[in-house]
């Protein structure tokens, strides 16, 4: 029997793969849901039966989250499977959509920080919708004073 000798190139693409931006933008929307929850990396590890370290590489991207256990994942953060998948159609051609993609991003940025889901927390913790419009007009009003 001939044996078989790797090349450096097949040996390199061995074992590799390559994160594609889904892999990434899911791992960044697991980030906002778990957070939005106020749960912890190891809290969410523990629900899914898997580690901490699992769960930071599958926010950071580095490994793909299967279909299986991100319907684990929808059911222990109580979100729906479709939130995962909104706006990440393929061949987004429509600059609209795009920016509207884009801000998308920037919100969940900023409430996958402290003060975003402290900011969250607040609000949706107004009930009365008057109460809210006043907030936000002096959100809007403090914002206004630093620009000048």
């Amino acid at each position: 029997m001939a044996s078989r000798k790797k090349t450096a190139a097949h040996a390199g693409q061995r074992g590799k793969r390559r994160i594609i931006d889904f892999d990434v933008e899911m791992g960044r929307r697991l980030r906002l849901y778990r957070t939005q929850r106020g749960m912890g990396q190891g809290e969410l590890g523990d629900a899914l039966n898997i580690s901490f370290q699992q769960v930071q590489k599958y926010e950071n991207g580095l490994n793909r989250i299967s279909a299986g256990k991100l319907i684990q994942i929808t059911r222990v953060l109580r979100v729906p499977l479709a939130l995962f998948f909104e706006g990440l159609e393929s061949g987004v051609a429509d600059e609209s959509a795009r920016a509207a993609t884009d801000a998308h991003q920037q919100v969940q940025a900023f409430a996958a920080t402290a003060e975003g889901r402290r900011l969250y927390q607040a609000f949706m913790a107004i009930e009365k919708p008057e109460t809210r419009r006043l907030f936000l007009r002096t959100l809007e009003s403090l914002s206004d004073d630093q620009a000048d």
